[in-house]
């Protein structure tokens, strides 16, 4: 085993973005890296994006991969590349991988990083994986509205109120500045199926509403509502599009704001929302 481990390489995984403006990415292609050589791996079914996005035609795409791989097999300089091809394709960050890789090793990361992500299985299960969403949401904000310091995950009610209130749940984020939370939450269209995110949608709606009665208790304590709506775009399908308006829909009527992530103006829009808040 030690013998086959001879150097360390790095990989990259390589992400498509079908409308670059809203920064929506689902990964498609590995790139393998090491002193020789540049060696790009892709699904050609690309299962992944296919169930984000299932009406782009996919042969522009493969077509678009072959072009990068060709061109990464003639070049020294993969950097350089890859720039020129985005933004439509757009690179990880490097990260380190034994060298040489197998043929098993190969499938295992494709397997891993490129098919689509296991789903819960059933509706009830799914709704209550509160992970997936957080973290989508921690991303959103973190990376696009660029609000990074006093973020908090799963903000549990006894933190926000300092003490222990029943019937209320997490908050998948909050922002803390003084005596004030901006708590944010909502639901992810490629994390949960339609009926799945219209459950969820309801959940965070009445919980916002029971926090917000809280907090009127308690003068001390001043809390914002952001209601999210994340990967717009999935929506394009019958069921996801009535789940995804439902959704803005309900979480309008108990949150202060409501954003669909799909909109480009929306991570400024996050933003300012958080420091202004933060800031009375």
């Amino acid at each position: 085993m030690a013998e086959k481990l001879k150097t360390v390489g790095v990989y990259r995984i390589l992400y498509a973005q079908p409308t670059p403006e809203t920064g929506e990415r689902v990964a498609v292609a590995i790139l393998v890296q090491d002193d020789q050589k540049n060696l790009l791996y892709f699904d050609r079914r690309f299962p992944r994006l296919k169930k984000v996005f299932g009406d782009l035609e996919l042969d522009a795409l493969e077509f678009y991969l072959e072009d990068l791989k060709k061109a990464l097999t003639h070049s020294d300089e993969a950097e350089n590349v890859l720039n020129t091809y985005s933004p439509q394709i757009v690179p990880s960050d490097r990260r380190r991988i034994a060298l040489p890789l197998d043929e098993r090793g190969v499938h295992a990361l494709m397997q891993k990083l490129l098919q689509p992500p296991a789903r819960l299985m059933s509706v009830a299960a799914e709704a209550s994986s509160f992970n997936p969403v957080t973290k989508a949401i921690e991303a959103y904000v973190k990376m696009k509205a660029r609000v990074t310091e006093d973020v908090h995950i799963d903000v549990a009610p006894d933190v926000i109120f300092g003490k222990r209130v029943s019937g209320l749940h997490t908050v998948a984020l909050g922002v803390h500045k003084g005596s004030t939370w901006v708590l944010l939450d909502g639901v992810d269209l490629n994390e949960l199926k339609p009926r799945a995110a219209i459950k969820r949608a309801d959940e965070v709606g009445r919980n916002f509403w029971q926090l917000t009665r809280e907090a009127e208790r308690l003068p001390v304590t001043r809390i914002k509502r952001i209601g999210l709506i994340l990967n717009g775009n999935s929506h394009r399908r019958g069921a996801t599009l009535d789940a995804h308006d439902y959704s803005l829909h309900r979480l309008r009527a108990d949150s202060d704001r409501t954003f669909d992530g799909s909109s480009a103006e929306a991570p400024e829009l996050v933003r300012r929302e958080i420091l202004n808040a933060a800031m009375v």
